[in-house]
C-alpha cells in the first residue's frame, strides 16, 4: 500500500491528487497541496508516496511496481473510497496521473507538470535524472552525516541547490543516514517512463479526462516538434497547454504562486 497524506477537510466532496516526480515523495508537494486547499476550501488533497519512494518505499508489495501503469493501479488503490476528480503530476508523476485517468472513470481532468512525453534518448539526457542516479549510486552509504552527503554529491557535479535537495531525503537508520528510496527500483521505473509515447496517445486518444500540460518556461522537456504538436492539439481542444513563466523543470519549486493561478483558474 501507498504511504497516503490526506490534507483539508475531513468529508470533502471532491479531492485534488499530487504526485510527485522521481527521486521525491509526497512531501515535496505540501506547499503546493496546501496552496491549493487555501484558494479551494471545500476540496482535500491528497499526497502519496509512489513505489520504490519514500514511506513506500518499505513495503514490500510495492516494491514490486516498476512500470508507470503498476504504479498507477497502486495509486488507484490507494485513493478507493476517495471523491477524487483532478489528479496533477510533477514530471514522472504525469504519465501516473494520465495512467490513473486511463484506470479510473471518475477522474475528470489529469494535469501534467513538466512531464517528458516522448521516447527521443536526448529527452531523457534533458532530464538530467540519469545524472543524478549515477551521482547518488556514488555516495558511500550509510552516512554518518548529512553534510557528509551534500559535500559528496557536489563533488560528483551535482549544483548546491539540487544537493540540498537531494539530502532531504535521507533518514536516519541504525548505522547512520541512508536513502529513503530503492536506486535499484526507481531506474527501472525511470526506463519506463521514457519508453511510453505519451504525445501519440495524446493524438490518437478519444474520449477520457481532459488533459492539462504545463510547460515550464525555462525548461528543456519538449522539443519544437513536440510543442507544435502540442499546439495542434490544444487548438482542436484535445489538451490545454499552460506556460509557467520563470519556472524551471521544479515548478513548485521555482513558480508556486504562478502555478497555483494557473491551476487554480480551472480547479474550483
Amino acid at each position: 500500500m501507498l504511504k497516503t497524506t490526506i490534507l483539508g477537510p475531513e468529508h470533502a466532496q471532491r479531492s485534488v491528487v499530487l504526485l510527485h516526480g522521481l527521486l521525491a515523495s509526497g512531501r515535496n508537494l505540501r506547499s503546493f497541496a496546501r496552496g491549493i486547499l487555501a484558494r479551494c476550501p471545500t476540496r482535500s488533497a491528497v499526497l502519496l508516496d509512489l513505489p520504490g519512494h519514500g514511506e513506500t518505499s518499505h513495503s514490500q508489495l510495492a516494491r514490486e511496481v516498476t512500470t508507470v501503469a503498476g504504479a498507477a493501479s497502486a495509486v488507484v488503490a490507494a485513493l478507493a473510497g476517495l471523491p477524487v476528480d483532478v489528479v496533477i503530476g510533477h514530471s514522472f508523476g504525469g504519465k501516473v496521473a494520465f495512467e490513473v485517468g486511463k484506470q479510473r472513470p471518475s477522474v475528470e481532468a489529469v494535469w501534467l507538470l513538466d512531464s517528458s512525453l516522448g521516447t527521443d534518448p536526448e529527452w531523457r539526457r534533458r532530464a538530467d535524472v540519469g545524472e543524478v542516479m549515477r551521482a547518488l549510486a556514488r555516495v558511500p552509504m550509510p552516512a554518518a552525516e548529512r553534510g557528509d552527503v551534500l559535500r559528496s554529491l557536489v563533488g560528483l557535479g551535482l549544483t548546491e541547490r539540487l544537493a540540498e535537495w537531494m539530502t532531504t531525503n535521507l533518514a536516519r537508520a541504525e548505522q547512520g543516514y541512508e536513502w529513503v528510496f530503492d536506486l535499484a527500483q526507481i531506474e527501472a521505473l525511470t526506463d519506463d517512463y521514457f519508453a511510453i509515447d505519451l504525445l501519440s496517445e495524446l493524438e490518437r486518444r478519444q474520449g477520457g479526462p481532459h488533459v492539462h500540460v504545463v510547460r515550464a518556461e525555462r525548461g528543456e522537456r519538449y522539443s519544437d516538434a513536440e510543442l507544435a504538436t502540442l499546439e495542434r492539439l490544444a487548438r482542436r481542444g484535445d489538451v490545454s497547454l499552460h506556460t509557467l513563466a520563470r519556472a524551471g523543470h521544479w515548478v513548485h519549486a521555482d513558480n508556486l504562486p504562478g502555478l497555483l493561478d494557473i491551476v487554480c483558474a480551472q480547479v474550483s
